[in-house]
């Protein structure tokens, strides 16, 4: 395993020529941008593409302090000049809407790059997006929106949105305490071909593990699914040592260099006494080589599938006890860069009640290949 390369040097004076107006440094430990000194919001769980020095970030933040439950989608734009990462200031993009799958909350965005066509127009990216109608992190479903830029604008894609209706499952669920039922969400999208084809990765039901379905969403008014598969759990450990740890949370990114798939996800158990109590110690971060010779993605029907640990986001290597809402930083088709593996993970604090959430943000930590 190599070493982290933090690349946290900030000059704390004038920005260097290159760096856009109002853009701001990366702060210490990795910390890609926070929030006014005391601000009770959170940032988390975010999606990240990188073109060279260029980059762009979608990810989860609240907008009205001290309450939980808000979340909206945030979009920030990164510079890279020096070595230093510099971030725009954050633009809220999206928000819950009334009489919509996610009236309640949008969260976890996911985007990548590729063609797909919609009603007599072509948009060039796709993002995935949780969404419920509920306030206490029940009855998730996902859907999808598309942009003609990586800047926007987002508009709904009615005919893939929610993909699985959560209330055509459970048409009378009512959270009572006693009953709760996630849903589905938490995706992950890969590129197959830089077009339409994409590998979409998910946590399926409570207690159902990772989903992967193969699709062509070329004409997204007539989407093709190709194939679906559970993501075979066999060589990730729990935090006991345990093989086959449950798949969650999990983001993917593509090795074409060496035919492989790396995966980042969440570690179990968790806690149940110290807060919070719904996000792990630690996540891990595995690859997946092709022994199959299939065409890329039908490595995840080999019956022999069988993941290899290459590196832990843990209190001894980030600093923070909690590590949990990861994500690499990935070209525009889901597909690694050159280089090292640079992961974003968002950090918590620890504490006696659901309000360390404030507490939630986001840092960078840069890792060898191997």
């Amino acid at each position: 395993m190599s070493s982290c390369s933090t690349e946290n040097e900030v000059n704390a004076t004038k920005p260097p020529e290159g760096v856009p107006d109002g853009y701001v440094a990366e702060g210490e430990n990795g910390l890609m941008f926070d929030e006014p000194e005391g601000a009770r919001i959170y940032n988390y769980c975010p999606s990240i593409i990188v073109d060279g020095d260029d980059a762009y970030v979608w990810y989860c933040s609240s907008v009205i302090e001290n309450i939980g439950g808000d979340d909206h989608i945030a979009y920030r734009k990164g510079k890279r000049v020096g070595g230093v990462w510099y971030w725009s200031p954050r633009e809220i993009i999206l928000g819950y809407e009334r009489n919509t799958y996610y009236s309640g909350n949008i969260c976890d965005p996911e985007v990548i790059k590729g063609e797909f066509a919609y009603r007599g127009e072509t948009y060039n990216y796709l993002m995935a997006v949780l969404g419920c109608k509920t306030k206490d992190n029940s009855a998730n479903m996902f859907g999808f929106k598309i942009s003609k830029t990586v800047d926007g604008p987002w508009i709904d894609v009615p005919e893939i949105s929610p993909l699985y209706d959560f209330y055509k499952y459970y048409p009378d669920y009512r959270y009572n305490g006693s009953n709760f039922v996630w849903g589905w969400g938490q995706c992950s999208l890969v590129s197959l071909d830089k077009k339409g084809k994409v590998l979409l990765f998910y946590t399926g039901r409570s207690g159902t593990g990772q989903k992967l379905e193969m699709w062509d969403f070329s004409d997204l008014e007539n989407p093709k699914g190709i194939y679906e598969t559970e993501v075979r759990n066999s060589g990730v450990f729990d935090l006991n040592g345990n093989d086959k740890d449950s798949i969650c949370n999990a983001q993917f990114m593509y090795d074409e260099s060496k035919d492989r798939f790396y995966m980042v996800c969440n570690t179990h158990p968790y806690s149940e006494i110290e807060w919070p109590t719904n996000v792990p110690y630690k996540s891990k971060v595995y690859y997946l080589d092709n022994p199959t010779g299939k065409e890329l993605g039908y490595v995840f029907q080999y019956k022999k599938l069988k993941w290899n640990e290459l590196f832990t986001l843990e209190e001894s290597t980030t600093g923070y006890q909690r590590n949990h809402n990861c994500c690499f930083f990935r070209d525009a088709y889901g597909w690694k860069p050159d280089g090292n593996i640079e992961v974003a993970y968002t950090m918590s604090e620890t504490g006696v009640d659901w309000k360390v959430l404030f507490s939630y943000r986001i840092h960078r930590y840069v890792f060898g290949a191997e």
